[in-house]
């Protein structure tokens, strides 16, 4: 039966069917995009395009999402049993690689040829049998030998934040984290986590300069553009009359200072009633100008690059009519 279903995605028909399928959707898909594994487990956002000559193939375990108005040139190549995410606006270049469990920021640019995955060979579990054999056995569930490195060490996600730029021909490694707003030079390979609005080459990559100093602050103006690099994820941010617009999603992060603080005062600006919730304490919106207090610990923000990330949850009518933030501030 899989064999069946195998030949039936690879046929000409399964091809156009998706291509009519996703265009209902409005998603532009080449004729010749291969989708092979589960449709049900793919999410592809409104306006975005998959070029000719493109293979994803989705695990029966996987969750895969693409973001709205991506634009991926051709011969991009997906493939994971695990999550794999690509955030709006997102664009790939041709013949970008992406296995296993990756996710990708919103406003990231891939040049060609990216080789990104979270996964290794299994070479050095049963050191003296054929890697192949080892990667069998690993399947099988054959009980490794005493000592041997934990399951786990063979896929670790890889994490790119918003705003990154990658040069062509570069290879990221598992585990690598890619803080916000990086820049990654030709033909690099990271072997290890950078931090925010860095910017990194050579073989392995390392620092060569920065965008700009990452200073996370106590107090955020989010109608000032120097606020950008602090709404450090999930926001969709413009310009009006050169005063900033800061809309929040349905989960969004802001990078702030790391200092000891008690409590996290917002200004916002809801166009429906909502629910704003960080950690554990949620908070009701109404239509209009808003004030909200959240109580604050230590574990409240995750501690990242000098910076304390609170992440919020948005829910109700404001996820979809719009809510703005206009400010934020720690305090004591």
């Amino acid at each position: 039966m899989k064999k069946i279903k195998r030949i039936f995605e690879l046929s000409p028909f399964w091809r156009w069917w998706s291509c009519f399928f996703w265009a209902r959707q409005r998603v532009r898909l080449h004729p010749s995009v291969r989708i092979e594994g589960s449709v049900a487990r793919l999410q592809i956002g409104r306006s975005t395009k998959i070029g000719a000559a493109s293979v994803l193939e989705i695990g029966p375990a996987s969750q895969v999402v693409i973001g709205s108005h991506c634009w991926f040139y051709r011969d991009i190549e997906m493939r994971s049993n695990g999550v794999l995410s690509i955030g709006n606006r997102t664009t790939l270049q041709k013949g970008v690689t992406l296995n296993g469990n990756v996710r990708i920021g919103a406003n990231c640019i891939l040049a060609a040829n990216i080789f990104i995955s979270s996964g290794t060979h299994i070479f050095d579990r049963w050191p003296g049998l054929p890697i192949q054999w080892q990667e069998q056995f690993f399947l099988n569930g054959v009980a490794a030998p005493v000592g041997a490195r934990p399951a786990s060490d063979y896929d670790r996600p890889v994490v790119i934040g918003e705003d990154c730029w990658l040069g062509v021909n570069t290879i990221i490694l598992p585990g690598v984290t890619i803080g916000r707003g990086c820049v990654v030079g030709a033909g690099s390979v990271v072997s290890k986590s950078v931090a925010p609005y860095s910017i990194v080459a050579g073989v392995p990559a390392k620092p060569i300069g920065k965008r700009l100093t990452w200073l996370p602050p106590v107090s955020l103006d989010a109608s000032q553009c120097d606020a950008i690099p602090y709404l450090y994820e999930g926001f969709d941010c413009q310009l009006q009359a050169q005063i900033l617009v800061a809309r929040m999603g349905e989960r969004t992060r802001i990078a702030l200072s790391p200092e000891v603080a008690a409590c996290l005062t917002m200004k916002l600006h809801a166009a429906a009633g909502g629910r704003l919730r960080l950690g554990e304490h949620e908070r009701d919106l109404v239509a209009g100008d808003n004030l909200l207090s959240f109580p604050v610990t230590q574990a409240t923000g995750r501690r990242y690059a000098g910076a304390a990330l609170y992440e919020f949850v948005l829910s109700g009518l404001a996820l979809s009519n719009g809510l703005t933030l206009l400010s934020c501030e720690l305090s004591n």
